[in-house]
């Protein structure tokens, strides 16, 4: 087998994983949304850290009442540059029984990881389709 028909076999398995993936994920994250209570969040703190590569990762510390009044913090961690401001106000999604398991509700938190999957997904789809029929 040469290495361009390798390149064609990962490209033509290794697409359709990840399309499949971005679905998965993105059912997995309108399940947890469609059973959720809402609050409202404020942001606590960012802190910033680097690593030993030289890339920066952010911690943001969200914290949120549920309608018994008790506080539950949640923590975003994310790389690149600040998504959050220190007192900014988003909204929340928690599981009722389990305020634990809280996530905000924004792009990045419900759509990026299902994006980005499928993205990479049909551009190794479409690599192998145009390498077939070339």
């Amino acid at each position: 087998m040469t290495e361009q028909q390798i390149a064609q076999l990962i490209c033509a398995i290794g697409g359709p994983l990840l399309i499949l993936g971005g679905l998965i994920a993105l059912a997995f994250r309108r399940r947890f949304l469609a059973g959720t209570a809402r609050a409202t969040g404020v942001v606590s703190r960012v802190e910033t850290f680097r690593d030993n590569r030289t890339l920066f990762s952010n911690q943001a510390h969200i914290l949120f009442h549920t309608p018994d009044g008790t506080g539950h913090t949640i923590i975003d961690t994310y790389s690149g540059r600040r998504f959050y401001r220190a007192q900014q106000k988003l909204t929340i999604a928690y599981d009722p029984l389990d305020p634990a398991r809280a996530m905000p509700v924004n792009f990045k938190s419900v759509w990026a990881l299902p994006v980005i999957l499928g993205a990479w997904g049909l551009l190794l789809s479409g690599v192998a389709i145009y390498t077939l029929l070339r």
